[in-house]
């Protein structure tokens, strides 16, 4: 999440919320900081773990996440896939690609 948007816009309605981010992405980092696209930086984002948890305490969901592998990596398919579930007055879903990228 960009950070302005979030000092700016706290939601007002429980709002369901898909998150798909690659743990290797080169534009928009998982561990937070600044967006480069083409070599300009357009500003600082929350990291992965943040964003998820913004969205999980505006929607009034609990704390820890329902976890499970979705996809296992293979030597067809080198990246391993997470999937987070937070149940609350409306459901955050999380999905982590391992290594993956933008």
């Amino acid at each position: 999440l960009h950070l302005p948007y979030c000092a700016e816009n706290r939601p007002t309605a429980p709002t369901p919320i898909l998150f798909v981010h690659g743990t290797a992405d080169p534009v928009c980092p998982f561990e937070g900081g600044t967006i480069t696209l083409q070599r300009k930086t357009m500003g600082e984002v929350m990291s992965f773990r943040e964003s998820v948890r913004y969205w999980a305490e505006a929607n009034a969901c609990g704390a820890l996440p329902e976890e499970d592998l979705v996809a296992e990596a293979s030597a067809d398919q080198p990246m391993r896939v997470w999937r987070e579930r937070y149940s609350g007055a409306a459901e955050v879903v999380a999905y982590i690609v391992e290594g993956g990228g933008h």
